[in-house]
């Protein structure tokens, strides 16, 4: 062991003892290589053992580390800004030329005017120097005798004359100064005098145009003028699109349709601001777009993307509803609920939505960390498009409402309904089943993947409904039979307008467009019940609102009215019913006040339907524009086209108004869009007329497209009592636009 221990420590010696020394004296200091620490020119062995040599027995010092060609990034980084101040420099030695260029001009333009100063002063020198020869003359020809004597006394006597002539001139010049300025103060105190009698004239015609045409002065509301042209895109079909498809070009997606609708919203978590959700029908994609407003938006997350149409399919298969294509339905209005978890326990929101394909019920609730994204732009993701923060819950499958309702087929559902306290009505086609059925909401916990990445499941809330039958023989919450005994007529038809729920009692406000006539259902109590022959907590339907009195308020005398709207009026006791044959907006009260009727008509067709006011034109009569005359007079006109005694003009009817209300009152009145005309008016309650605020080619201007279809008009932001932010998802172009409106005073012209 030893010899081999000696045998090791000689070869090591040997092998140290021939390797090349440092550089010698004559060598440069300094290595080309990294690395080679005793600066033989090639990276060995000897480097390592150099090193040990030095950090543990005293050794030479290492050679210094190369510096790279042209002196390293330091070098290169001071080069460039010696090339930039050289630069500089230039840029300035070039000024300083230009202005001793400009200094020389000056100079000599300086030499030249005092040359012509000089030349200047010489003739005024000898100017004067011949007026004293002429002087000396003078005198001379004065002291003389004979004929200059009386030379002189002639030129001396028509000096004196040329005198006399001057001083009369003086006096004439200054009398006709004098009559200048008397004829100066005459015109002014002529023109004082018309423009006084112009003032009054114009007082008296303001007043005799008063009295022939009364004017008032209202507030309404118009686009601010701070922000030109009031109307901005806050997201666009681009960046649905780029969530939809992040790997596609946007040349491809700007090439890409979208048909859209506004689903509904939820409130983000916890108590954060809303979003809407929007449902493109062609990719059956579901997104949500912030509503926030201000400067504390996050533009990056403004957008998102939650559910692809194979993430929904995936979802139903999760509760054994295998439906591949499944979609969202527009006609079935979404409705947005709050349930409790349990006693003392947080409640969650929820929007109910109908499927129409397996015709399910389903619902939607916002839930952080649901199925995370990790790369937005990477659709190769486990979790991309199946939830991404949005919750998709089955409450009830439309094979489950056959069987507890026991039809031969899964009815389609028309129309949901929050009753509150996790309540909520279905009405079907009334071609299935005309009944309406009460279904009953609870929250539970399942165990469910919230990450598909992880393949864990945790208990998460779902939602799920039961339908409620009542007495012995399984009767619905409301039959068909209930409501053809009110109105006395063998047919029903329920299911064509969305319900108004009274916060007050829960009742609802039902339309039956057979007889023409709204009914309130509302939930009985025990003695209510034993009264009624029926069970406790079924529905009890009474007509609220005759036919008569809907045909006096509308004007119709044939057919029955159709409504295609509700929404709250601002005052918290009355909601506005939009009538579409006579174009009238009725305000039903349903605070149950006894001072008056319950119904009042707040906009007649003549309003809807006649000239809106523009405030841009005010009431000051427009000149005519001079007709232009035909190419031959003798051609009879076109069709369409009728004379009217000024030429001849294009006859063009105006489309029937198509209202869609906003959800709430914005700066005393109420933002409506009309769809026929494309024009966003304001009804005014002062006046009861119609306001112009944006015509539909003003606004797709701003989008981009030919024309826009504004749904879910909606208060944002308020910036006092005089100025308020709205927002409308515009359907034609996907887009989401925001309305900076303001009051203004305008003139009612009467």
């Amino acid at each position: 062991m030893k010899k081999a221990t000696l045998c090791f420590v000689g070869a090591f010696l040997v092998a140290l003892l021939s390797l090349p020394g440092p550089a010698g004296a004559g060598e440069p200091a300094g290595t080309t290589v990294n690395g080679d620490v005793n600066c033989s020119g090639q990276l060995d062995l000897a480097d390592a053992i150099f090193s040990l040599n030095y950090l543990f027995l005293g050794g030479e010092e290492p050679c210094p580390f190369a510096e790279p060609a042209g002196g390293g990034p330091e070098v290169a980084e001071l080069e460039a800004e010696l090339a930039g101040c050289n630069e500089a420099l230039a840029s300035r030695e070039a000024e300083l030329a230009a202005r001793d260029d400009e200094i020389a001009a000056l100079r000599a333009e300086l030499t030249q005017t005092q040359v012509d100063l000089s030349g200047a002063l010489r003739d005024l020198i000898s100017t004067q120097r011949a007026l004293l020869t002429a002087e000396a003359r003078i005198l001379e020809l004065e002291a003389a005798e004979g004929p200059c004597g009386e030379q002189v006394d002639e030129l001396t006597a028509a000096l004196e004359v040329c005198r006399g002539d001057l001083e009369a001139g003086g006096v004439e010049l200054e009398e006709s100064r004098q009559e200048t300025e008397t004829a100066r103060l005459d015109t002014e105190a002529a023109r004082e005098e018309t423009e006084a009698a112009l003032a009054d004239r114009d007082s008296l015609a303001g007043q005799l145009d008063e009295c022939r045409n009364p004017r008032i002065d209202f507030t309404t509301v118009a686009l601010s003028v701070e922000k030109d042209p009031g109307v901005s895109v806050l997201t666009g079909k681009l960046e649905l699109l780029r969530r939809i498809s992040p790997t596609a070009p946007d040349a491809v997606l700007a090439q890409q349709e979208m048909v859209t609708f506004q689903l509904g919203t939820v409130s983000e978590e916890p108590g954060g601001g809303e979003r809407a959700l929007v449902y493109d029908t062609l990719s059956r994609a579901l997104c949500s777009i912030d509503l926030c407003s201000g400067e504390d938006c996050d533009e990056e997350g403004r957008v998102k993307l939650h559910y692809t149409g194979d993430g929904l399919a995936e979802e139903l298969a999760g509760v054994d509803i295998f439906e591949p294509f499944p979609a969202l339905n527009e006609r079935v209005p979404a409705v947005k609920i709050r349930i409790s978890r349990g006693p003392g326990q947080q409640r969650d929101d929820w929007t109910l939505a109908f499927e129409p394909r397996s015709r399910s019920i389903v619902a939607f609730r916002a839930l952080d960390g649901y199925r995370p994204v990790r790369d937005k732009t990477w659709p190769d993701d486990d979790n991309f498009g199946r939830g991404n923060g949005l919750q998709m819950s089955v409450v009830i499958s439309g094979a489950e409402i056959r069987s507890q309702l026991g039809t031969n087929s899964p009815p389609s559902v028309t129309r949901i309904v929050d009753l509150g306290n996790g309540q909520v009505l279905l009405f079907f086609d009334e071609n299935v089943l005309a009944d309406v059925h009460l279904l009953e909401l609870e929250t539970f916990l399942a165990e469910v993947n919230p990450d598909l990445a992880d393949v864990v499941d945790r208990p998460v809330w779902q939602l799920a409904g039961n339908f409620l039958l009542f007495g012995a023989d399984d009767s619905p919450y409301l039959s068909a039979a209930d409501v053809r005994e009110v109105i006395q007529s063998d047919e029903v038809d329920i299911d064509g307008f969305q319900p108004f729920v009274n916060p007050a009692d829960g009742s609802a406000l039902v339309y039956e467009s057979v007889s023409g006539q709204f009914l309130r259902v509302s939930t009985l109590g025990f003695e209510e019940a034993e009264l009624a022959g029926r069970s406790e907590g079924q529905g009890d339907a009474v007509i609220e609102i005759g036919s008569e009195s809907l045909s006096k308020l509308t004007g119709l005398t044939d057919g029955t009215p159709e409504f295609s709207g509700s929404v709250a009026r601002g005052n918290g006791t009355e909601i506005m019913l939009v009538e579409g044959r006579s174009n009238t907006v009725i305000a039903y009260d349903f605070s149950g006040r006894a001072d008056g009727p319950n119904v009042t008509r707040l906009f007649g067709s003549e309003a809807i339907t006649g000239s809106r006011l523009d405030p841009a034109v005010g009431c000051d009569p427009q000149e005519p524009e001079e007709p232009e005359e035909p190419e031959d007079p003798e051609e009879p006109g076109e069709p369409g086209v009728e004379g009217d005694g000024m030429g001849q003009g294009e006859l063009v009817e105006m489309e029937d108004p198509v209202l869609e209300l906003s959800l709430g009152d914005t700066l005393g009145g109420r933002l409506v869009y009309d769809r026929g005309r494309g024009e966003l008016v304001s009804l005014n309650y002062a006046t009861g007329r119609v306001v112009l605020v944006a015509r539909g080619a003003d606004l797709a201007a701003v989008t981009g497209g030919e024309t826009v279809d504004l749904i879910s008009i909606r208060n944002a932001a308020a910036g006092g009592d005089d100025f308020q932010t709205v927002r409308a998802w515009d359907s034609v172009s996907s887009s989401l636009i925001e309305l900076d409106l303001e009051s203004i005073e305008a003139e009612l012209c009467q």
